[in-house]
């Protein structure tokens, strides 16, 4: 890049040539002094180098989108859960600075068909664990197609992410009681996984300040993993009496239960769709991605903007709010 002082409008101007073959785009930038067009070509060169573009651009990174889907696949079985984080250190390793729009289908094959995945068993695997990063991106909103040539999203044209009505809110509700309850309350009006709920316990939970504290469990000091505030629809619905674990059998016992409760309702419900019908209601109600992305425990506002920022209206998260 040159740069060279010109007259533009009756000002004297320090202007700076990118060539075509700079990030594939020919611009002329202006600037008032040689210093400051020093410093522009200094971070356009920074940014190219991390994220493929001259100029910093909101949106959500690899790494981000990988640590969100890792975290939405969280209750895989162990072995399939290794071989996912290792494929998605792999992705990480390669692309994870850059921003999802920037890696292009030729450079994702390219990459996909070298030769350290040579033989038919070890390419096939990694272009399957590949092509489950790419096709939950694009049901997410966060891509327009694929990154794998010859892959295509499974139901044909995306689909929006499932949020229960408020009618049916209540009815589910009204349907379960006790421990069972506690866990649609803590799914429903505070978001967590099915995971964080084998785990919670009363004592996570403070009616009189009115938060939440998610806990890891991994860690043996009891590290806070975030806060969530607890509104006053959490507060009317929870079951009065809990002590100990929310739920103390296993999480299969969970399942059998949920499934029992879904089928007595005639209902067919993905997995996560009371946390999706949290967040949807929360982010309509508060109009915050900040807030929202804290209280799920998600890394990227941009991500929760694109996956929950239209699922619902304002009207319909008031009456969510007023169960």
């Amino acid at each position: 890049m040159k740069i060279s002082r010109v007259n533009k409008n009756g000002r004297e101007m320090w202007r700076v040539n990118v060539p075509l073959t700079f990030a594939g785009a020919r611009k002329r930038k202006f600037f008032e002094t040689k210093s400051a067009a020093q410093v522009w070509i200094a971070e356009a060169r920074r940014n190219v180098r991390e994220t493929g573009r001259m100029e910093p651009v909101q949106g959500v990174t690899v790494a981000d989108a990988l640590d969100d889907y890792l975290e939405a696949k969280a209750e895989v079985g162990p072995r399939h859960r290794r071989t996912m984080l290792w494929y998605a250190g792999k992705i990480r390793a390669a692309f994870g600075p850059r921003l999802l729009n920037s890696v292009s289908v030729l450079e994702f094959n390219k990459w996909v068909n070298r030769p350290e995945w040579e033989a038919a068993a070890s390419r096939a695997t990694a272009r399957r664990y590949c092509l489950g990063f790419w096709n939950w991106c694009v049901r997410c909103e966060l891509l327009e197609r694929n990154r794998l040539l010859g892959s295509e999203v499974q139901g044909g044209k995306k689909k929006a992410m499932e949020v229960l009505p408020v009618d049916k809110c209540r009815q589910l509700l009204e349907a379960s009681e006790g421990r069972l309850r506690a866990v649609m309350v803590l799914q429903m009006f505070a978001g967590l996984r099915t995971c964080e709920v084998m785990e919670a316990t009363a004592d996570w939970i403070s009616l009189e300040d009115r938060e939440l504290v998610v806990y890891d469990s991994k860690k043996t000091t009891g590290i806070p993993r975030r806060t969530v505030r607890l509104r006053d629809a959490f507060l009317r619905w929870w079951p009065k009496g809990v002590k100990g674990k929310v739920w103390p059998a296993n999480e299969r016992n969970l399942r059998v239960h949920r499934r029992k409760l879904f089928d007595h309702l005639g209902w067919r419900l993905p997995q996560n769709t009371l946390r999706h019908t949290f967040a949807s209601y929360l982010l309509a109600g508060e109009k915050s991605a900040g807030v929202v992305a804290l209280e799920l425990g998600h890394g990227s506002e941009a991500m929760v903007r694109n996956v929950y920022g239209h699922a619902v209206k304002a009207k319909e998260a008031e009456a969510f709010w007023r169960l």
